[in-house]
């Protein structure tokens, strides 16, 4: 019995000092359960194991000395401290960096610890002699006397083995303990992660490794573990003392080793309860292991360079992943941000690193940002009215640069899990401008125009709030949370640019506007320093002339369209005479002289442009056009295959301005040579991280892929027009197996639809039917006439389709508002929710996969959609019925190949790009005079995107081409139900107004072509020389003479400065 009792007292004590339980009240139980006190505890320990008193005055002071540190660490002591109280995570004055004065004894304790050093000498030591030289080294730090704090450890064997006599009644329990937890990692996990780092003992050499022990210590083992844990975090400290920093980062480098021996040290628990309470049975094993790796992170951040320094912090992240939020988070915030800020300044340099590295840099980084804002969350609070969150709002800086120094991804890996921590701070913050100012700028990155745009409107109103109710100095300084003058400017100014470059509408370029006006009068208001820098003054005229050039494109009036690109004009120069080293203006000053109509002189500036940043494919896309403009033929064609020849050549790290690799430069990466810290240990804002802040929105990898493959259209369009239709059209299969290459949503190859394999055919581009396996059809099925749709709903009949016609007809010479109303008012009456009710093309049951078809190198052939049984709604429909319209045979596709298809994960803005490339090989067949294949490339666009105006207008182009004016009429009406203001389809439907044939156009028809054309040039399509001509043979026909002749000259001069492809359709028209 009496065994049974010293076994169970004994477990209690050990299980007390392990929790490191010095402030509890009741650190331990009685038999019966009861809480019991320090005092009784010791008491009832001396009783039943008198042989071990010596533990007893040992533990009794431990418990006095950590006494002693807490009244000397609080400067407000609580009346019942607590476990928190006993972590000592208060931060020291001045730097977080500044280690402080850790386990030291204030001068009112310094009797009672001298009391306590003499009764640990005049005990018998035994065997338990080094736990009193480990407690008098304890005492001997704090009273100051750190040589012979020293002295005493030196004496100390560190590598003994710890004794197993009389612990297995400790083992059992706390082997049955252990039995709940999971272990999430393997046994060499932290080998591994020392591997990485590199061995952290290596400094002190293999004689210095301690011998391991099998299998996870009992607790009575764990307290000797500790011990020697936290004698080599007192080495380290006297060391730091004594200013010996080698042999302080020496000792640190031991203590991480003896914590290396604990199986416990590599356990993850299975759930937050069964964490929290492994971590409250170890407690004070942890409070050590932090304080000596938290130590040696901070000394190695300071005196090595960042390499050895990421050792320390990694091992930290490591053995912290192990521990509750709420243990010392101020602490490890401290460690969190210089091991976030050492990523930083060690990210991957793009073109130079692997992808594995890269790879597992990422990963690094994201888990260490995870832990911090874990411990973040757990510990903030709102802040309360006039108050901030320093610790947030840096943290959410440094996740910024670390997106940025990662390349600036836009993958859900790389931003998604930043948008996310932008959004969380907003709740832990108040009205931050750098939480919206970064917010916009990551969700422009995710395509997310819509939000981006909000979030950018609540910075404007959040700043421009801010400076009302500040001072002038405060305002122009900023400070705490909010954007100084200069900051403000040039995300005014990125804003304004992204307005102009995604908006769709004119209300877009007058919010832009607004933006650069209010730009300019922040730069006036700053200080003399900010209105002398001609660098911000440059930007803000450029955004000015880029502003006033949007504003221009929507601007039709004879009258004010000049003035307005005159303004942006000189705003444009005033920008490139401050400074003559940005091609971006040059880029923009090429584009407003091609506005202008003035070739000659853009072309100058476009070269400009292309001397200035060679890697940039949009200028030497704008110099080829340019170049057509002026009838330059060759010329445009040499300067696109150098434009290919730059793109596909390989970066230089040295890049120009507006232009960076993977969004960063090499020159904006820290060298790993030297050390993390300043001497000072003062940290400059994360911020500072930070890529150069830049007025210009970099293009996302999706416009990359979309100007490289504009770039090839425009290539292809010129050989057409040089060489013939017909050798051009060998060259679509490069095109297409180009887009099939480099599409940022290729659909995996193993969920890619099957669909016909089409070989080459020896007669050219024609279709070899391949037979359908399953299929018992031997020829060609037979589909019948084409014949105009009929809706879904039954209540909706052919006639109905007349009337739509005929109210389309009429609605169109009052405007494309008249239009839009109107097709809301057919969805409604068609039953379509898409916007076109019944009116749209089946969708195609056999359409090939674009990358299934051209997956291998083969010859193109263009697909066409099949017979899709009886499903109605479609042009192309086996049906019986008579039409009163004329008819056009149309000669069968190949047969279906039926099979299930994968949703479709292309963006829409990609499924629009593919859609217009499969409508521009159409309009290539049918030059060639290939309707059928036009045919079947119309129908693939129209699988991928049904509410493309541009579908319906070249359908109604074939409609045309094939002598059926009814459906050609009919099509290009529905277009317009989708877009009522595409001007293709205004103008071809007044084209088959005023076509002769079969017969010449009624007078009604002349009129309204009249109507049409003249709403289209006195529109957004005054400049297609197109509309012009066709409103003079409406003038011819009508007997305007004059207006006649006036029209085809207006006609004839936009032809002469024509560009070989618009420029709005063929570039993205502001960078």
């Amino acid at each position: 019995m009496a065994n049974l009792k010293a076994s169970f007292f004994g477990m209690q004590l050990h299980s007390a000092l392990c929790r490191g339980a010095w402030a509890d009240p009741t650190p331990a139980k009685a038999r019966n359960g009861s809480p019991i006190s320090w005092v009784e505890l010791l008491r009832k320990f001396r009783k039943h194991c008198p042989e071990e008193q010596v533990l007893a005055v040992i533990a009794s002071q431990n418990q006095s000395l950590n006494l002693l540190h807490l009244k000397s660490n609080s400067s407000n002591p609580n009346p019942r401290p607590g476990p928190d109280d006993v972590d000592n995570d208060a931060q020291s004055l001045g730097s977080p960096y500044l280690l402080g004065a850790d386990c030291h004894i204030e001068e009112e304790g310094i009797d009672e610890a001298r009391a306590g050093l003499r009764e640990l000498e005049s005990a018998k030591a035994g065997r338990h002699g080094e736990s009193i030289k480990f407690t008098k080294a304890c005492y001997h730090y704090g009273l100051g006397e750190y040589q012979q704090c020293l002295d005493t450890l030196s004496s100390i064997d560190f590598l003994l083995e710890p004794s197993l006599t009389d612990v297995s009644a400790a083992s059992t329990v706390s082997t049955a303990r252990s039995g709940s937890i999971s272990s999430a990692i393997t046994p060499n996990t932290l080998e591994v992660a020392l591997s990485r780092t590199g061995s952290v003992a290596g400094s002190i050499g293999s004689a210095g490794l301690p011998r391991r022990v099998s299998g996870e210590l009992s607790e009575m083992q764990e307290w000797w573990v500790v011990e020697r844990l936290r004698g080599r975090c007192y080495e380290g400290m006297a060391h730091e003392k004594l200013d010996n920093v080698s042999a302080a980062l020496t000792a640190y480098d031991a203590a991480a080793t003896s914590l290396e021996r604990l199986a416990l040290a590599k356990t993850i628990p299975s759930g937050d309860r069964q964490k929290w309470e492994m971590f409250n049975r170890h407690r004070e094993l942890w409070r050590w292991a932090e304080r000596a790796l938290r130590r040696a992170a901070i000394l190695a951040s300071t005196t090595k360079d960042i390499q050895e320094a990421l050792r320390f912090l990694r091992l930290y992240t490591f053995y912290s992943s192990r521990w509750p939020s709420t243990f010392r988070p101020s602490s490890r915030g401290v460690v969190y941000t210089l091991c976030l800020r050492a990523l930083c300044l060690t990210a991957p340099i793009p073109l130079k690193t692997s992808n594995s590295a890269r790879q597992k840099w990422l990963e690094d980084s994201h888990r260490v940002a995870k832990e911090y804002k874990a411990v973040l969350h757990a510990t903030k609070r709102f802040p309360r009215a006039g108050r901030i969150n320093p610790a947030v709002l840096d943290f959410v800086d440094l996740c910024m640069a670390i997106w940025e120094r990662g390349g600036c991804g836009e993958s859900d890996a790389e931003i998604g899990w930043v948008v996310d921590t932008m959004w969380w701070a907003t709740k832990l913050t108040f009205q931050s401008h750098r939480v919206m100012r970064h917010l916009t700028r990551l969700l422009l990155a995710t395509e997310n125009l819509l939000q981006a745009k909000r979030a950018f409107g609540v910075y404007v109103q959040l700043v421009s709030k801010a400076r009302e109710t500040s001072t002038g100095e405060e305002a122009r300084e900023g400070g705490h949370d909010r954007d100084d003058d200069r900051t403000f400017i040039l995300a005014l100014l990125f804003g304004a640019r992204m307005l102009c470059r995604y908006g769709a509408s004119e209300v877009d370029a007058m919010e832009a506007d607004r933006m650069v006006h209010l730009a300019e009068q922040v730069r006036v208001g700053g200080d003399q320093a900010l209105r002398d820098d001609d660098k911000v003054l440059a930007k803000v005229r450029k955004g000015q002339g880029i502003v006033g050039a949007a504003l221009a494109t929507f601007d039709a009036q004879p009258s004010s369209r000049p003035k307005k690109l005159a303004t942006a004009l000189s705003n444009l120069v005033s920008s490139s005479e401050l400074d003559p080293t940005s091609a971006n203006t040059f880029y923009h000053l090429a584009l407003v002289q091609a506005m202008s109509r003035h070739p000659d002189e853009a072309v100058v500036l476009a070269r400009q442009a292309v001397e200035l940043n060679p890697k940039e494919p949009r200028a030497w896309h704008l110099l080829g056009l340019l170049l057509t403009a002026r009838g330059d033929w060759k010329s445009a064609r040499s300067i696109l295959e150098l434009g290919l020849e730059e793109e596909t050549l390989p970066d230089d790290p040295d890049v120009s301005e507006g232009r960076r690799v993977n969004g960063a430069s090499e020159d904006t990466y820290h060298s790993s040579e030297v050390p993390l810290m300043p001497e000072d240990r003062i940290l400059p804002p994360s911020s500072t991280l930070h890529l150069p802040p830049s007025d210009i929105p970099p293009p996302t990898a999706a416009e990359k892929f979309e100007i490289s493959l504009q770039l090839r259209i425009t290539q292809l369009t010129l050989m057409e027009l040089a060489e013939g239709a017909e050798i051009a059209s060998h060259r679509w299969p490069e095109l297409f197996s180009y887009f099939s290459e480099h599409s940022t949503s290729i659909t995996p190859p193993s969920s890619r639809r099957q669909s016909i394999d089409m070989p080459q055919s020896e007669q050219g581009h024609e279709y070899v039917f391949i037979k359908s396996g399953g299929s018992e059809e031997q020829g060609i099925p037979s589909i019948g006439v084409i014949e105009p749709p009929t809706p879904v709903r039954s209540s909706y009949t052919h006639e109905d389709d007349k009337k739509i016609g005929q109210k389309v007809s009429q609605k169109l010479l009052k405007g494309p508002k008249h239009i839009h109303q109107l097709g809301k008012r057919i969805t409604r009456a068609g039953g379509g929710g898409n916007g076109l009710g019944s009116m749209r093309l089946p969708q195609a049951a056999s359409a090939p996969d674009l990358h299934a078809v051209l997956g291998s190198v083969k010859p193109y052939q263009a697909s066409s959609i099949h017979s899709r049984g009886s499903r109605v709604g479609s042009f192309f429909r086996v049906n019986g019925h008579e039409n009163d319209g004329e008819r056009a045979t149309i000669s069968p596709p190949p047969p279906p190949v039926f099979y299930n298809s994968p949703p479709n994960r292309r963006s829409k803005r990609e499924t629009r790009l593919l859609s217009n490339l499969w409508l521009a090989s159409a309009a290539n067949f049918r030059r060639m005079g290939k309707t059928e294949q036009a045919r079947g490339a119309i129908m693939e666009a129209e699988v991928l995107d049904e509410q493309n105006p541009a579908v319906w207008d070249q359908l109604g182009l074939y409609f045309a081409a094939v002598g059926n004016k009814e459906l050609a009429i009919k099509t290009f009406q529905k277009a317009l139900v989708i877009d009522s203001e595409y001007i293709s389809a205004l103008i071809h439907l007044a084209q088959q107004y005023l076509d002769p044939t079969p017969s010449p156009p009624s007078e009604r028809a002349v009129d309204l072509a009249a109507g049409i054309l003249t709403y289209v040039t006195q529109g957004l399509g005054w400049d297609v020389p197109e509309a012009w001509y066709f409103l003079a043979k409406a003038c011819r026909l009508q007997g305007r003479k004059t207006r006649e002749q006036e029209c085809l000259i207006y006609a004839l001069q936009l032809q002469e400065t024509r560009c070989l492809r618009p420029l709005l359709v063929a570039l993205p028209i502001w960078l």
